[in-house]
């Protein structure tokens, strides 16, 4: 029995989401076989927000992030 209609799906690269203007100059600096592919970004995003909060939480900057939002008025 020969399967009709199927076909391959292929991961989009990550060439899908980087802009024209900058294709260029992406592909001389990484071969575009070497990018990763798109699902495999979309995988690592939320793990890189977990480093910027992680690192954020060690540093525990909260009296300056306060001052910069504004909801306290820096000392006189």
């Amino acid at each position: 029995m020969a399967a009709t209609g199927t076909r391959r799906t292929v991961a989009p690269q990550a060439s899908s989401i980087i802009p024209p203007s900058l294709r260029s100059t992406v592909y001389r600096v990484v071969p575009p076989a070497s990018l990763p592919s798109k699902p495999m970004l979309l995988t690592l995003i939320p793990w890189g927000a977990t480093l910027g909060l992680g690192a954020i939480w060690m540093v525990q900057p909260w009296g300056w992030l306060q001052e910069q939002v504004g909801l306290k008025k820096p000392e006189e």
